[in-house]
């Protein structure tokens, strides 16, 4: 079930300071009001017992999946991130690791995880999608400000990967990827090793996919140089 902890808030409005009862844990596959509460973000609001305003104020706490075997910590700079790391693999060796620093992100973990998608393959393709649309290489039908690409579901009857653009417009804007370029890396004898679990990687972000992006171009650059030799 659910662990509830206490936090000392400060208003708003007001300033003045009150405590308020937060989530520390979740377990999306029994807290079902708490999860609830995560995906419309209500967790985070808070009522001032003083003067009555109400405000959002996100904190530190923890999202599980007991049957996918996953947890994904929403850090937000006050907490032993490594302390609950290893406490939690001690409990549950197998789970997964992921560390967050905003509720959109963790919530975009929880779709990909739901959907038993390779969270490493959907972020390096939101980092992708993004670049496309910033430089003009793609989606030029869009005139809008993005500033973030996030997974939104999975179709396999059209094979088709959809993400919600993040943007400057009052209506949700969508995008979509081949369902097989997912598999392409998911497949790939190389590619996929980059896309693997591994032990202590757990921000898998954009700073990753840049990195990812970056180790990528490398590999073709070099695979380029070793064709032109061979030619010659």
């Amino acid at each position: 079930m659910g662990i509830l902890k206490v936090i000392k808030q400060r208003c708003q409005n007001c300033n003045e300071y009150f405590v308020a009862t937060g989530c520390a844990v979740c377990n999306g596959t029994l807290d079902i009001d708490l999860k609830e509460k995560f995906q419309n973000s209500s967790m985070f609001d808070f009522k001032c017992p003083h003067c009555g305003h109400t405000f959002r104020s996100i904190y530190s706490m923890q999202y599980r999946d007991a049957e996918k075997e996953y947890m994904i910590l929403l850090d937000c700079g006050d907490i032993d991130k490594e302390k609950i790391i290893k406490e939690v693999l001690t409990d549950f060796p197998n789970y997964r690791i992921r560390v967050v620093s905003d509720p959109i992100a963790m919530l975009e973990k929880i779709h990909i995880f739901g959907a038993d998608l390779n969270d490493k393959i959907i972020t390096y393709l939101d980092h992708c999608i993004f670049q496309d649309i910033t430089n003009g290489r793609a989606y030029k039908k869009l005139p809008l400000v993005i500033t973030k690409i996030f997974f939104d579901s999975c179709d396999l009857k059209s094979g088709l990967i959809n993400f919600e653009a993040i943007s400057d417009s009052t209506k949700p804007i969508f995008v979509s990827e081949s369902f097989k370029k997912y598999e392409y890396f998911l497949q790939h004898p190389i590619y996929y090793e980059q896309f693997k679990e591994l032990d202590g990687e757990y921000n898998i972000d954009d700073n990753w996919a840049e990195k990812i992006s970056t180790l990528r171009k490398q590999f073709r650059e070099n695979r380029n140089r070793v064709t032109k030799r061979v030619c010659c």
